[in-house]
């Protein structure tokens, strides 16, 4: 599969900073070819003009700028793009739900085009398709089959350790395949929606009275996670909690459980956080949150 220019251009960034001199100039042609490769991307991409384009957008300078021989300096929006599309590299989290749209076109791909019966989602991994160059893993594929079979897009047999095979796609996943859509943007993976609308001096949004705050229940728990440790972490200068740093610790301990997919490690943190929340004094908003987190742990497998 091949890869897409755009990300080829970040990775051949990345390269470059990463064959540099010290003094942030010096990197010559074919060591740029073979760390762009190290990092999946495609060293066939890489020509003058792709260069012409780095220093276009000003990751590079012109100056001294040789192709076939050492390519320009390294500009700071350069190493900037550079550290960007490393932190993309590195967050698993969102590898894992990219992985989600990948494997349904995956299995469209194998099901309605080829007439596979019954593929193994991990056939996926021989498709060539990365994350930023990144190659998935076998625990990414069961991580995001698991997710697709909860949101009743496919289904299949599940095993003792959790591996889903012999996978069939259900309508709901031909109908958003075949209309372009994604996963991750689909509105009918959606759960129930509580309500809750607060009166009087108990103000949420911006110290509005009369608000209504609506919290979504996606089937997919780390989404819904994430949202509830922005919406608590927004929440707390009204919140008037006793022990910040320990509010603060439990809410670091479960974004790194979401970071990971470690349901146990989250719902430790969230259950370390929950007495606090509960004993606020912030009226309506404090029972909201509460209830939050709540429906979150409900969630949790």
């Amino acid at each position: 599969m091949a890869i897409d220019r755009e990300i080829n251009r970040r990775l051949l960034i990345l390269a470059v900073v990463q064959s540099v001199g010290a003094d942030g100039w010096g990197a010559e042609e074919e060591a740029v070819r073979e760390r762009l490769a190290d990092l999946g991307g495609d060293p066939s991409q890489l020509d003058h003009s792709e260069l012409q384009e780095l220093a276009r957008r000003g990751w590079v300078s012109t100056k001294d700028m040789s192709f076939g021989d050492w390519i320009g300096a390294v500009t700071p929006a350069g190493r900037d793009a550079a550290a960007r599309i490393e932190q993309d590299r590195a967050d698993v989290a969102a590898r894992r739900i990219a992985l989600r749209d990948v494997l349904l076109r995956w299995l469209y791909d194998r099901i309605h085009v080829h007439d596979a019966l019954m593929p193994d989602p991990k056939g996926v991994l021989q498709s060539g398709a990365t994350y930023f160059g990144v190659a998935f893993t076998d625990t990414d594929v069961e991580k995001a089959s698991g997710a697709l079979r909860d949101a009743g897009y496919i289904r299949g047999t599940t095993l003792a350790s959790g591996e889903i095979t012999l996978v069939e796609l259900l309508p709901k996943g031909v109908r958003l395949i075949e209309r372009g859509g994604s996963v991750r943007d689909d509105k009918a993976t959606s759960g129930t929606t509580i309500t809750t609308t607060v009166h009087g001096p108990a103000n949420i949004a911006n110290q509005s009275s009369n608000v209504s705050q609506s919290i979504d229940l996606s089937s997919t728990w780390l989404v819904k996670a994430a949202e509830t440790l922005d919406g608590i972490e927004q929440a707390l200068p009204a919140l008037g909690l006793a022990d910040e740093h320990e509010v603060s610790d439990a809410i670091a301990d479960a974004r790194s459980g979401v970071a990971t997919e470690d349901p146990s490690r989250t719902k430790s943190a969230l259950e370390r956080l929950l007495p606090f929340l509960s004993a606020t004094t912030a009226g309506a908003l404090g029972n909201l949150v509460s209830s939050g987190v709540v429906t979150l742990l409900g969630l949790i497998p």
